[in-house]
């Protein structure tokens, strides 16, 4: 089964020290303008914005560089050991494009992501998560926001899983009427994540793509 990790620890470490750095040479400004060191203070100030300007350039041209990851159905898009993966879409009927309170022509899909903690230890926990459809032209759409009926509560993309464990998540979507699922985008909250050099979810890099099979024929 594939699997698609976040991002190296060599990333999370450039971030850190990155930071650090220009937190140190902002304290170094500001206790050099207390002391009326005014060149000094100026020209510490240019090293912060030049640290600043180094690692925009740097996260911003590697996200562009980068292609999207493109998961295929059953693989699996991991946020360190909290991973999700998506398997197919099927078309539902008109009942269902009502309960999705969507405009006339929509059409209603399901899809199940499971939720699955590879590691060995704790439980894992996306609160910040989120998922979308995305259909063949691009455009996606948010779950509707009533859940098809059940005897039992469906479990959600924010719940607890045990390590080692997993549990489906199934979700409902309307996209137009002529529209055709492509696949899944989950994202796991914008911070830090947006902000790490090479990160899926980095600024300007466009989020990971979970396919999915299209396991019922469209009705008319």
């Amino acid at each position: 089964m594939l699997e698609i990790y976040r991002f190296g620890d060599v990333s999370v470490l450039v971030f850190l020290g990155s930071v650090v750095v220009a937190l140190w040479l902002a304290i170094r400004c500001g206790v050099q303008a207390l002391r009326g060191a005014r060149d000094r203070a100026l020209r510490s100030a240019g090293y912060v914005a030049a640290v600043v300007a180094v690692y925009a350039a740097a996260l911003s041209g590697l996200s562009l560089a980068t292609p999207r990851q493109i998961i295929e159905p059953g693989g699996r898009h991991c946020f360190d050991d909290w991973c999700v993966g998506a398997e197919a879409a099927a078309p539902l009927g008109p009942e269902a494009s009502a309960a999705c309170q969507s405009p006339a022509g929509t059409r209603a899909w399901t899809v199940t992501l499971r939720v699955s903690n590879r590691g060995r230890g704790r439980r894992q926990r996306a609160r910040d998560a989120a998922a979308m459809l995305e259909d063949q032209s691009g455009r996606q759409s948010p779950p509707c926001p009533n859940p098809l009926p059940s005897s039992q509560p469906a479990p959600r993309l924010s719940d607890e899983v045990s390590a080692g464990e997993s549990f489906d998540v199934p979700l409902v979507f309307a996209l137009p009427g002529g529209a055709t699922p492509a696949g899944v985008v989950v994202s796991h909250g914008a911070f830090p994540d947006v902000l790490i050099i090479g990160a899926d979810q980095g600024f300007l890099h466009p989020r990971a793509l979970l396919r999915v099979k299209v396991t019922a024929p469209l009705a008319p």
